[in-house]
């Protein structure tokens, strides 16, 4: 319902929590807490989201999605699918797919881990690394390559501890950080 009344005044659902987390580092600006930036990590639908935050938020020195659909086509190219909620926003694919959003984002470090397919299902590493191929050659352009991690991780905890690890590498180098 929520969904449907987004539309109804111009804004999808997706644009909305967009604009919530921007408001919400607007906020913490304000009360004098985000004096280098911060990161975002948004898991499943999310993990667009935090993507497409970091785009539009300069703010935003890394973003981290976690077991995301890896690309809008896997819906529209499958009968059947297990996700929800994305077909909430008109026009995505006229104007992108999900493996654009990180090229809107470098050179700022952005990693996705645990990718998923239209099912859920892990999505593989030759797959994601496929799909992913043009966000890729953007950040090797910007000369940070590394700086844009595409990990197939299915497991769980090792998905926890790389995501761990993945902050704790942009914390350790602030100088690879882009003000």
């Amino acid at each position: 319902l929520l969904a449907i009344r987004a539309l109804g005044i111009g804004h999808s659902r997706s644009g909305l929590r967009v604009l919530d987390m921007i408001r919400a580092g607007d906020w913490l600006t304000s009360q004098g807490l985000l004096e280098n930036g911060y990161a975002v990590v948004g898991e499943g639908r999310l993990g667009v989201e935090a993507l497409k935050t970091a785009a539009f938020d300069v703010r935003v020195k890394s973003v981290v999605a976690v077991r995301t659909l890896a690309s809008y086509r896997l819906i529209t190219d499958n009968p059947y699918y297990n996700q929800f909620q994305h077909f909430w926003t008109p026009g995505a694919l006229k104007d992108y797919d999900i493996p654009d959003l990180p090229a809107l984002v470098a050179p700022r470090p952005t990693a996705f881990i645990g990718a998923v397919d239209h099912m859920t299902r892990p999505l593989g590493k030759t797959d994601l690394l496929q799909r992913f191929a043009w966000a890729k050659a953007s950040y090797s352009m910007a000369g940070n390559a590394d700086d844009l991690v595409l990990d197939a991780e299915a497991d769980p905890i090792r998905i926890c501890q790389k995501v761990v690890d993945v902050l704790r590498r942009i914390l350790a180098h602030p100088h690879r950080i882009v003000a």
